[in-house]
């Protein structure tokens, strides 16, 4: 245990964790003594470690020491460069009931606060209206009014949490200025981020900034991202940008996204769907069918459900002729379980009989207990004796502890399958860990 007379006091957040450690091992006294001479030597310039700090003082019941450090003034002497910080900071000292102290790092954040990062700044406001003091009503519309000018657009997301807060703010005039900033130059390679950004200027009822954008993005933004797409698209449909929605379809992207993810290949063979492109639909699966790695069992496993779930019989037929069963790793226990799980539910005798011929049961890794449960119920299901008695002996002497839920599951599906000596073997191994 740390000396409380000799700890270094110049990284508050280091301070705190060990006023929780000493709390919570009930050395008293230790915190005491901690508490005074951090509140008093701590300094005064990171306002995200005081505000960690101002809180455990107070969950300790360090009171004294509260109110030193607060005498020190951090409202007035730390530093202003990080907007979220300074909402932490802000938090605490409105628990704290320093009202006057609040104000007073309100007025200086508002009119000096740096505003390169969107999310920081929406946090600032959200903590400076949440204050409802007059003082925080005028803080409020000086960061408001410098955030729509001076905040950079280049992140697509950060800009929509921006334009969120100054909506639910009521800041209209800053809203439609930082928005008209947006639609011309925020940075198109994220389609997720765009269509939060074109969300937020739908509802905040910014059509010419929403159309501005809508048109960039629909010939500008990357198509790599199956998912992003198809977030894309339905957002464009939702603004009722149809050429917008048209343009983008004309790019193509069932032919040029990758093919990595099987949810974002399923979303977006649903909004081409939506929208009609039957062709693109096919044709989409048919790439996804032929060309998707064959590496990862959960990934064929989820590919194969969302084929099935579309209706591409053919794309299902093509993937299960490249033979996954006799090609993907069988590294990952959770991903074999499910491999044989769409396997036997798609028909495939063979494949299902090829995959546990190449015997999962003494290769998988056994560092996801749940993992390693999931492959034991699927293996009980294919009455795999020998398999299942294989994994349970692997299971039971070497599967890490460190996951309590997946021991838990791990001892449920032990005891299902009538493995009760294997299951009091963990049982033991763990209560001597």
């Amino acid at each position: 245990m740390h000396n409380p007379d000799t700890t270094d006091l110049t990284d508050a957040r280091g301070v705190a964790d060990l006023l929780q450690e000493l709390r919570e091992a009930g050395r008293q006294e230790a915190a005491a003594t901690l508490a005074s001479r951090a509140a008093t030597h701590t300094p005064l310039t990171n306002p995200h470690d005081l505000a960690h700090l101002l809180k455990e003082l107070r969950w300790a019941g360090q009171e004294e020491a509260v109110q030193a450090l607060l005498a020190r003034d951090p409202a007035t002497h730390t530093t202003l460069t990080h907007p979220g910080d300074i909402a932490d900071l802000l938090q605490e000292l409105r628990k704290a009931g320093r009202k006057e102290a609040a104000a007073t790092l309100a007025s200086r954040a508002a009119t000096h606060t740096t505003l390169t990062a969107p999310v920081g700044v929406a946090r600032l406001l959200k903590e400076l209206r949440e204050a409802g003091q007059e003082e925080a009503e005028e803080a409020v519309q000086a960061l408001a009014s410098r955030a729509a000018t001076h905040t950079p657009v280049t992140n697509p997301g950060g800009v929509a949490r921006l334009l969120q807060e100054l909506r639910e703010a009521g800041r209209k005039e800053a809203a439609a200025t930082l928005a008209s900033r947006a639609a011309t130059h925020t940075t198109l390679t994220d389609p997720h981020g765009v269509a939060r950004v074109l969300q937020e200027l739908r509802w905040a009822g910014q059509e010419e900034a929403v159309q501005a954008l809508a048109s960039r993005a629909a010939t500008h933004t990357p198509l790599t991202d199956p998912d992003g797409v198809a977030g894309l698209l339905g957002e464009l449909r939702e603004a009722g940008q149809e050429e917008a929605v048209q343009a983008l379809l004309a790019r193509d992207p069932a032919t040029h996204t990758t093919l990595t993810h099987p949810g974002g290949i399923a979303d977006l063979m649903l909004e081409l769907r939506e929208a009609g492109q039957e062709e693109a639909v096919q044709a989409l699966a048919s790439r996804a069918a032929t060309h998707f790695p064959l590496t990862h069992p959960g990934g064929i496993a989820d590919l194969m459900l969302e084929l099935r779930e579309a209706g591409q019989e053919e794309a299902v037929q093509a993937l299960l002729a490249r033979d996954p069963a006799a090609h993907t790793t069988l590294t990952h226990p959770y991903g074999v379980a499910r491999l044989l799980k769409e396997l036997r539910e798609a028909g495939q005798k063979e494949a299902v009989q090829a995959l546990l011929a190449r015997d999962p049961a003494t290769h998988v890794d056994l560092t996801d207990p749940y993992g390693v449960a999931r492959l034991l119920q699927k293996l009980r299901e294919a009455g795999q004796e020998e398999a299942v008695q294989a994994l349970v002996s692997r299971a039971a002497t070497h599967t890490p502890l460190t996951n309590p839920y997946g021991i838990a599951y791990l001892l449920q599906e032990l005891r299902e399958a009538g493995q009760e000596d294997a299951a009091k073997t963990v049982e033991r191994r763990a209560l001597d860990t």
